[in-house]
Formats: structure tokens, sequence, C-alpha cells
């Protein structure tokens, strides 16, 4: 559109430098403006001078004023991001500078950086101020209130694409204010904002040719579309894992726009932005809003000069009725020429020229910004350590998280704030049942990120260095494998070996505390990092140094009885359960022979013994049909070379039925010192074939019947014989001795002797004195008044 020579005109000065000192004059020019995007603009200017400093122009503040027929001044403050010198025609030397926000220097940065329970506002002020960002160079004009981020990290982006995404995330917009000194970057979510500069009332003329009298819209396309007009989210929280967090927004049916009959225009996704059905309502109508946020717009041409993005205005004139109205501005374009600087050198009839181009949604709709700037995906897995409290070893959580530092968090502090709670894979997670290994304190972990997803790191490996090395030495160890734990601040450990090598394959079960194993195999001693040590034997070693015990509820069976590979069931007890059935067969046989030699009494003592036995016997032998289990939980010990017991102190065998001990040979009993065998009832010791010997080397022996009659009866001859002195028969009422008829009485009446035979008696001598006796002092166990015996008494209550 060509203007008159004086109708319009564009001024280019340093801010802070003295009134135009290089005499730069701006020929012409060109720059966009859109909302959440730094504005570039591109001025060439001319000046007399060939040989400027160029590099004193860099990043110096600017300012760039253009004016339209309606003589409202533009004005547009930025820094200068580069000078460029051009040519030189006659008296004139053409330069290009680049004007860019403070905002557009944020995007020459790359950082990495954590941040932790801060809001979006609070990490933008973060950056801002990073780079000495005034409080007056930018301002929150934030209709919404927005929650804590847990964890939000910037990874390898600029400031500038780190910001732009997590504002875009949040639906929140930004756009420039322009002064004389500075501009002022705004932050905004809310629809609608603050009128042009100067007239905002805009006339729309097509002028058919004509000129009209003013700045004008000049041109205008009015576009409508068909967006979608569903949006659904779905999330899932470990935390809640059973919570529907499915989400769903949709334009109301007489907004939409028609569609082919039968479709639904749905966006379904699953965004990892939230963790609760109140944030993702929110985020789901964002989301929607998005969709429709271009639902119509218009694009306009112009030669007005005022238009900035996140301001509005007002059309009229135009022909469609419901276009004139307010619209807000998204983005506009400027390009203006004025070759009139060039003195001399414009051809005649060669004036000021300006155009605008914009685009505008009407101002009631909510502009949510695309999501442009993605998030930066992290390929591949990632080392780290895991952190926490200066004075813990392990710090988790409930669900076994833990903290870590990166490598590349320059900020981080070591501590238990470095990162947010890290997820630890295990092998098997269940309810209330799995594996876990919590890595701790210094460990070196490997990071993955789900999704590649920075704010989501998932541990899913640990590796040694130098000062983490593995639990055996190596190489010199490398047939080890296994685990080996340490106590919680000490030194102790806790190892399951297995050790493959070859010929002398073991493993290892064990603790330190008590030096408690259980060792299997080609068995060494293996040390805690030196690995492999002496030899201590083969087979299996269950051992302690402190107390150990055996418990199995359902009975116990212990071998030697031979399984070549571990053949057959484990409780196979097929070679006792046949000795104890034969031993049983024998003891009743025994006592069937006591009870017909009158050893014991029939039906009675034995019988009760010998049908345990055999019950005992079956209740080993047990029920079932592949494999037979016993039926009562017994203890069983069998070995087909023999049982040796052996202590130096003292053996206590208990039980509270009956004991019986069967041999198919010989039983043999001695003791260093005494032997005593006592029975609450009675002993009864019966020999078969070869008879019974009771001999006293030394002492006495005595035989007593304390409240009975003792008898000593023999087949034969009954020899009571003392070797070297004397026999004593006596009792205190009377003494009667008979055979064949004759018999000898002696009590307290006197002596009487009686035969039907002969009776004879040779003496050298005889002597017939006067009366005498003898009387003997009989020992019995203690009897009260009552004439019971205490100690027996005693034993029965025992």
């Amino acid at each position: 559109m060509m203007l008159f020579a004086n109708s319009t005109w564009f001024e280019f000065k340093l801010v802070h430098a003295e009134e135009n000192a290089d005499n730069l004059s701006v020929y012409e020019f060109s720059g966009t403006e859109r909302v959440s995007t730094p504005y570039e603009f591109t001025v060439e200017l001319v000046s007399r001078s060939s040989d400027l400093n160029l590099t004193g122009y860099l990043g110096a503040e600017a300012l760039l004023t253009f004016a339209d027929r309606s003589g409202e001044r533009r004005l547009l403050h930025g820094v200068i991001r580069n000078m460029e010198q051009m040519h030189t025609s006659n008296e004139f030397t053409h330069y290009r500078c680049i004007l860019v926000p403070r905002l557009w220097f944020l995007g020459q940065t790359q950082d990495h950086h954590i941040y932790q329970h801060k809001t979006v506002e609070q990490i933008v002020t973060t950056v801002l101020k990073k780079h000495n960002f005034l409080s007056e160079a930018y301002s929150f004009k934030l209709r919404n209130s927005y929650p804590e981020r847990e964890y939000c990290v910037q990874y390898g982006e600029s400031d500038l694409h780190f910001i732009s995404r997590i504002c875009e995330e949040e639906g929140i917009f930004f756009y420039f204010e322009h002064t004389k000194t500075g501009h002022c970057l705004c932050f905004s979510d809310a629809p609608g904002g603050p009128a042009i500069p100067g007239e905002n009332l805009l006339r729309y003329f097509r002028g058919s040719g004509n000129v009209a009298d003013t700045a004008v819209v000049s041109k205008l396309n009015l576009h409508n579309l068909i967006n979608s007009d569903i949006s659904s989210y779905k999330e899932w929280n470990f935390t809640k894992p059973t919570m529907d967090l499915s989400v769903q927004d949709k334009e109301p049916e007489w907004e939409k726009a028609p569609v082919p009959q039968g479709m639904e225009l749905e966006t379904y996704q699953f965004p990892h932005l939230y963790q609760t059905r109140t944030e993702g309502d929110r985020y789901v109508k964002l989301q929607l809003l998005r969709q429709l946020t271009f639902r119509q717009w218009i694009e306009c041409e112009a030669d007005i000069s005022r238009f900035l993005p996140g301001f509005t205005f007002t059309l009229f004139s135009h022909p469609r009725g419901d276009v004139n109205r307010k619209w807000w501005v998204v983005s506009v374009h400027h390009k203006g020429e004025q070759p009139g600087v060039l003195e001399g050198e414009s051809p005649e009839g060669r004036g000021l020229w300006y155009q605008s181009s914009i685009t505008a949604i009407p101002d009631d709709v909510c502009f949510v910004p695309e999501l442009e700037h993605k998030k930066v995906r992290i390929e591949g897995l990632q080392s780290a350590i895991v952190t926490g409290p200066g004075n813990e070893e392990v710090f988790p959580d409930k669900y076994g998280r833990v903290i870590v530092q990166f490598h590349w968090d320059r900020l981080g502090q070591n501590n238990e704030k470095s990162t947010c709670w890290v997820r630890v894979a295990d092998v098997w997670a269940g309810d209330g049942f799995g594996s876990i290994q919590i890595p701790r304190i210094g460990q070196e972990v490997l990071v993955e990120f789900m999704e590649g997803d920075p704010d989501r790191p998932v541990i899913t490996g640990r590796v040694y260095n130098e000062l983490r090395m593995p639990p055996w030495q190596l190489p010199s160890q490398k047939t080890l494998s296994g685990i080996q734990s340490r106590e919680f601040k000490a030194g102790r450990r806790n190892q399951l070996v297995l050790d493959d090598t070859q010929g002398q394959i073991q493993a290892q079960l064990s603790s330190d505390h008590g030096l408690s194993q259980l060792n299997l195999g080609y068995i060494t001693r293996i040390n805690h990092n030196e690995g492999r040590k002496d030899f201590r034997g083969e087979g299996f070693e269950l051992r302690t140094d402190n107390w150990g015990v055996i418990r199995a509820a359902k009975g116990l069976y212990i071998s030697t009885d031979k399984r070549d590979s571990a053949q057959y069931h484990h409780k196979d007890l097929e070679e006792a359960t046949s000795g104890l059935e034969a031993a049983s067969q024998q003891h009743r046989d025994m006592v069937n022979l006591a009870e017909a030699h009158n050893a014991q009494t029939p039906d009675k003592d034995g019988d009760i013994v010998s049908s345990a036995l055999i019950e005992q016997s079956n209740q080993i032998k047990g029920t079932g049909q592949a494999h037979k289990e016993m039926t009562e939980p017994q203890l069983v010990l069998s070995s087909p070379a023999g049982i040796a017991l052996t202590t130096p102190k003292n053996l206590h065998l208990h039980t509270g039925n009956n004991i019986g001990a069967t041999t198919g040979k010989h039983f043999s009993l001695t003791a260093g010192r005494s032997f005593f065998a006592s029975a609450l009832d009675k002993i009864s010791l019966f020999a078969h074939k070869m008879g019974i010997k009771i001999f006293a080397a030394r002492g006495k022996l005595e035989i007593q019947a304390q409240s009975d009659d003792l008898e000593i009866i023999a087949d034969k001859v009954l020899k009571i014989i003392s070797a070297k002195e004397s026999v004593q028969i006596s009792a205190p009422k009377e003494i009667l001795l008979t055979s064949g008829g004759s018999y000898i009485k002696i009590n307290t009446g006197g002596i009487e002797q009686g035969t039907s035979k002969r009776w004879v008696a040779h003496a050298a001598s005889h002597t017939f004195d006067g009366p005498d006796s003898i009387f003997n002092n009989f020992i019995f166990a203690h009897k009260n008044a009552s004439g019971v015996c205490e100690i027996c008494e005693a034993a029965k209550k025992a």
C-alpha cells in the first residue's frame, strides 16, 4: 500500500546511547510477533559512517518506533542480537540488525536442573531471576492458581524451551508490553486482554482502488474449522492403584461443529500429567480448550501499526455482521519501507510503505497454547548414586523407593532432597510377597525413565565402582556367585554363596551372628571378601556358635540309609519301618516267653509295652497310596551302620509312657561309677536260656523285700555259700527248715525239731547250758507311724 511521503515514518535509536550518535536511519524493517513466542525484528539501517563498531551494538537495548496514518506511534523495545554491515552505495552504508526480547537469549542456554515442590510460576520466576530479570521486567496476570509440581526436570533443554513447555502444559501463554525504556514479559491464562494502544475501534475498508483517509483493515479472511470436540485422559497412580483416573470433557451439543453423522471426534491420551481426579478434570478441560482455540479465526491485512499479540481490538464496517466484534490478536507480521532516507537517491514519487498482517480469535475464546515444545526424552540408562540423610545408611519410604543423586545434577547436595522418591524395580513384587533389596546410600544404580520421561525415573539395576567393589575378590574368586549383605551400621554379613569351582561345587547359607551356616557339597571355608579358603569336608553341615533347633510338626526322620541320586520319596522309611516291625515282633515274642515262665503277668505289663511299640511302628509306617506319611509326629533315627550318643556330662531319656529297647543280639549296660534301676511298681528280669548272674566284686550284695515276701526258687540245687566267713539266716518271728517231711522250727517259743525217721547228731562233745538268745537288727525303708513307706509314697506322687 503506497502512502504519502510524509504520512508515516520509522525511527531507530539505542536506549542508553547519545541521541543517534551514529546517524542511523531506518531504511526498511520486518518482524513477527506471536503469543508465547519471542518476537524478532530485522531492521535495515543506513549511515554515512562505513566503520561502525559492530560488536559495540551487540547486546545493546534499542527502540524501534513506527507510526501509521492515524498518527499513533508504535513502540518496540528490544535487544540487538545480530549486527551486520552490508553494501555501501555513494555516501551511505547499509547495516542490518535483529531486535529480540531479553527472553530470546534464554534460548541460547542449555541446562540440567531439578525443581521439586514448586508451582509453574515459582519455577519460571527462578529461571528469570537466574538471568537477572528485574521484577519490573516480567509479571504474572494469572486467573487460576496452580498446584506444586512434586518433581519437574529440565533435562538438556534451553531455559526458553523449558519455561515455554511447562507454561504450555498448564495453559499459560505470554506476550510483551513495550515502553520507551524497556519491555515487560507478561504471563496470562485468561481470555481477553488490554486494548491495543490508541484507537482500538478499527474500520474495515476494502477501498476498491480508493485510499482511506486513515489507517484501516483492508483485507480479511474468516476461517471456521471442524476440531475434535471431545477430550479424554487416563492416568494411573501406583499409590492408589484401584482409583479410576479416567476423565473426559466435551463441547456442549449446541456448540458443536457439524460432523459426518455417526462420528465422534475424540482425542484420547495417556499424558502422565496428573495423579488425582481433580487435577485430571482441570487438565482435560484445558486440552479441550486447546483443541477449540482455533475453531474460528481471522487473517487480516492493514496499514495499522499498533497491533500487539495478547491485545484486543474491535472491528466495524465489515459486510458480514458477526465479524464486527472484538478480536484478540494472536500474531502480527510487520513490514515497512522508508527509501526516502537515502537523500537524492529515491526515485521521484517513491514514498513510505507499511503493512501489517494479523491473526486473531474472538476475544471470548480462551487462548490455550499448543504443546509445541516437547519434553526431552531420555533414551537408554543413566547412572546415579543413592543418597539420603548423612546419619543414615539405608533410607527408603514405605514403597521401597530411594533418593538418588544424578551425575549431571550440579546443584544437588547428595542428601534426602536431591531428587524425588525413585521407585526400584524388583524381580518379583506381589501383595505382601516378592523380593526386595533396597539400594543403600552410596551405591551406584542404573536409572531408566518410563517412556523416556525425565520426570518419571525408575531404578532398574545396580553396578559396582571403585568405591563399591563386588563382595568377593575378582578375578581370583570368579567361580563364586550369590548374595552378600552387610549389617546395618556395622560390619557383619549374611550371605548365600554358590561355588561353581570345577569338581568342588558347594552352596553356603551363612550369617555372621553366631557364625550360623548351612554348608552343602564340597565344603570349604568362605571368608567375606577373600572367598574360598581351606577344605573342610564333603556332604552337608548345619552349624552355629549359638543355639540350634530342628523342629518338624508332623514328624522328623534322620537317617544314614543310602538313596543313590536322591531317588525315591524323601520320607521313604523302608529300612526304619522294617527294623522297627521286626523289633516289635521280637519284643512280643520275648514277652510271651516271660509270661510262659511266670516272669511277667499275662495280658498285663509286658503286653502294654509290646502293644505300644507295635502301635508306634504302625504310626511311623504311616498311611497313603503312592507315598505313605506318618500319622503322628514321630522322631525317627535310622542308620545301617550304627547310632552313637556321647556326652562328657549327663544324658537324660524320658518318656511319658513306655520305653522299649530291643536288640537282635546283646544288650550291655556299663557305668563308670554306679548303676541305679528304680521302678515304681516292679522290676522283672527274665533270661530264657543262659541264666542270670549278679556279682558284686566288692562290697555287699543286698536283696530286700521291704514290705512282702522274698522267694528264691531253684529247679535243682539252691546253694547259699560264704566263701570265707559265715552264713547267717535270721527272722524276727520264725525260721522253718523242711525237707522230706522232717523239719526244724525256730521261733520266739524256742526250737522244735521233728522227723518221722532217724535223728542223728555227731559231736565230739555236747553242752546244754541255761537259756540265751541273739537278736538281729533289720534295716528297711523308713515307715511313718501308720506303717506307710514314705519313700514309696514320694515316688508315687512323682
